[in-house]
C-alpha cells in the first residue's frame, strides 16, 4: 500500500512480511528487500526528481526496516530509527495527513 506525503511529495510504500523472501528462487534478496524471510516488513520511500511525479527519475531508500531490537540483532532488529517505544511490524497501510506532516 502506498501513500504520498502532502508536504514534500515523497511516496511511501509499505511492504509486509514475506516468509519466502530469500528462500524461493523467484523471490531473491536485493537492495529493496535485504532481509531473508522478512518477518517484520519495511517501508520504502521514493522522492521524484524535482518533486515532479511525472519525472522518469527518482531517489529511493528504505525509510524504516521494522524489527524488534529488544530480542533481535542485525537486520532483524530493524533500522536505527526503531526502538522499544515505536516498534511495529507487518504494516498493511499508511495514511499521511497534512496535520501529521506539519507536526501538529
Amino acid at each position: 500500500m502506498g501513500s504520498v506525503h502532502p508536504g514534500n511529495k515523497h511516496v511511501f510504500c509499505t511492504l509486509t512480511n514475506n516468509k519466502y523472501r530469500g528462500v524461493r528462487e523467484n523471490q531473491p534478496l536485493n537492495v529493496a528487500n535485504p532481509r531473508e524471510k522478512n518477518p517484520y516488513g519495511h517501508i520504502v520511500r521514493w522522492e521524484p526528481k524535482g518533486g515532479d511525479h511525472t519525472a522518469t527519475d527518482f531517489n529511493w531508500d528504505i525509510f524504516v526496516l521494522a524489527g524488534n531490537p529488544d530480542v533481535q540483532e542485525g537486520l532483524m532488529a530493524g533500522t536505527a530509527n526503531v526502538n522499544k517505544d515505536n516498534m511495529f511490524n507487518s504494516l498493511m497501510a499508511l495514511v499521511l495527513t497534512a496535520q501529521a506532516a506539519c507536526g501538529s
